[in-house]
């Protein structure tokens, strides 16, 4: 985290010229420094609007061209396109790569917290402090780039050098911020400070390469990239590949400014990538669903006309997500000599998974039978177990013709390992189920049903049917009692302990039910049922 700007981020009077009061910089001169004299067909695109960029509708991304004389104000998010456009047949000025013109400036995002600052090995343009401790930088170009080709590829390899997010991947979206504006993410919303202001430091683009040591890839080339979009492991774990911790579809939605609201089971309202084809650019009835069994991709969908044929893949195309990453599950790979942790890596999903268990030393789960509905612990088969490693992690193998990893099913080598494993340590124990609530160890009462990480017991009952107050009253213990004796109206005693001891038989047979659950040793089970089955007979002859 950078908590103070450093001397690479600070301006160099001597260097200069200037003072260091950078944070006074007009956005009007800003922007002239950055383009200068253009034709009159050509300009960069402005974007303001109050609020938090991540919840404003899409249509506030829409801008308006800058042509010299705009001063957006200073309590708006202000943006501007580091790329100038030509208008279209209407005359109207859009971020659309068809309306490219060329890329002036190039700039380096999340400086200080995502970016280190010692990674930025060239002086910055400019060094903007968009919220505390965190920095976007930027580079002028000595000539602008009007090659929209080479300007993708200048923006890829900043991408794939990891200094700007990959959600910038060509100059017509690209934005960066304005010197004086505010960022709305904040609250209250935090005010940008301008940190460096060098203007005459302009570069070409072979000193960007040499200078921020980028990678450029020819024309025609595909990338084979680093970091999640291929899965390499950013951790050097050659196996095993986690889960992402955020959906990225749904991060790239809010970062364009299209996502709205969550709608509850998966399923959120969304602006339409493609609303601008809308009949009056109607912005409503387009949603996303959140990948699941059913649908392993996800879904999309937009109830207007001109959408109706696109789909989920559509999505992920526009946004520039692959499919493994929209599946949101972790990757296995199958590494040669690393059957060990191949397996290890299988079970720990596994365990993550939620419903497969041990118990005795099998793989178990918990079944209902259709027909009985008659709940049970059912012992794991081996395909059924290739068909569970399937379903919780994405395999892949190494396939050296076409010089990647490929998806493949889980193999058979490694699930034969994982079955017939004697030791599980990942998978949580199933000591048995339950089939109402019951007293833990501690003297807890355990009233949800599902499986209870303390006591290793599965609750197969329906909760709502139980009402047990967290602290009972002595009248409620009392119509407890009251109910207790009612199931023994039948029999007669002689003295009220008597009575007392049958009802502590009645109590002794829950307890000891509990007893049996939580154990393991099936002998230990018998004896202790023989006990209770003992009690509940001298309860009979009482």
């Amino acid at each position: 985290m950078m908590n103070a700007p450093s001397t690479l981020f600070a301006n160099d009077p001597e260097e200069t010229g200037k003072t260091d009061k950078t944070d006074i910089v007009s956005n009007n001169d800003f922007l002239q420094a950055i383009f200068g004299s253009l034709s009159a067909d050509v300009c960069p695109v402005l974007v303001r609007f109050v609020g938090n960029p991540q919840e404003v509708p899409r249509s506030s991304w829409g801008g308006f061209p800058w042509h010299g004389m705009i001063a957006p104000p200073s309590d708006h998010n202000n943006y501007f396109s580091l790329a100038v456009f030509r208008p279209d047949e209407a005359g109207k000025y859009r971020r659309q790569k068809c309306r490219f013109q060329a890329l002036h400036a190039v700039m380096l995002d999340d400086i200080g917290t995502k970016v280190a600052e010692e990674r930025v090995t060239l002086p910055p343009t400019w060094v903007l402090e968009t919220s505390p401790g965190n920095c976007q930088a930027g580079y002028l170009l000595t000539e602008p780039l009007t090659d929209g080709g080479a300007a993708d590829r200048l923006m890829d390899a900043i991408v794939a050098a990891h200094l700007c997010d990959p959600g910038a991947t060509g100059p017509p979206t690209r934005l960066a911020r304005l010197p004086v504006a505010v960022n709305g993410k904040h609250t209250p919303p935090f005010a940008c400070r301008m940190l460096r202001w060098s203007p005459e430091l302009q570069y070409t683009v072979e000193e960007l390469i040499d200078g921020l040591q980028l990678e450029i890839v020819a024309a025609g080339h595909k990338r084979h990239r680093k970091g999640a979009k291929s899965g390499q492991p950013t951790d050097g774990d050659p196996v095993w590949i986690p889960c992402p911790e955020e959906n990225v579809v749904l991060t790239t939605l809010r970062s364009h400014g299209w996502y709205k609201a969550p709608l509850g089971n998966g399923k959120h309202d969304i602006t339409c990538p493609w609303v601008a084809e809308h009949t009056d650019q109607s912005d409503d009835g387009a949603a996303y669903f959140e990948p699941d069994d059913s649908w392993p991709l996800g879904g999309f969908k937009c109830h207007h006309g001109h959408c109706a044929h696109r789909h989920i893949r559509d999505l992920l195309q526009y946004l520039e997500i692959s499919e493994q990453e929209a599946r949101m599950k972790p990757v296995i790979r199958v590494v040669a000599g690393e059957v060990n942790r191949v397996v290890d890596a299988a079970e720990r999903e596994l365990a993550r998974f939620g419903r497969l268990y041990q118990r005795g030393g099998f793989i178990v789960t918990v079944v209902t039978d259709p027909g009985s509905r008659e709940t049970r612990v059912q012992e794991l088969r081996q395909p059924a177990l290739m068909r569970a490693l399937g379903a919780v992690a994405i395999w892949e193998r190494y396939d050296g013709r076409k010089d990647d990893w490929v998806r493949t099913d889980p193999p058979a080598k490694h699930t034969s390992v994982l079955f017939d494993s004697v030791q599980y340590p990942h998978l949580s124990v199933l000591n048995g189920l339950t089939r109402q609530p019951y007293l833990r160890p501690d003297g807890s009462l355990m009233m949800t049903a599902g499986y209870d990480t303390v006591t290793g017991m599965y609750g197969v009952f329906d909760a709502r049917q139980f009402t047990v107050p967290e602290t009972p009253t002595f009248e409620q213990a009392r119509q407890a009692l009251e109910l207790l004796q009612s199931l023994l109206v039948e029999f007669c005693f002689a003295r009220a302990s008597d009575l007392a001891a049958a009802l502590a038989a009645l109590l002794t047979a829950a307890i000891c039910l509990g007893s049996i659950n939580h154990c393991t040793r099936l002998d230990c089970c018998r004896k202790t049922e023989n006990r209770m089955q003992g009690i509940i007979r001298v309860w009979r002859l009482v």
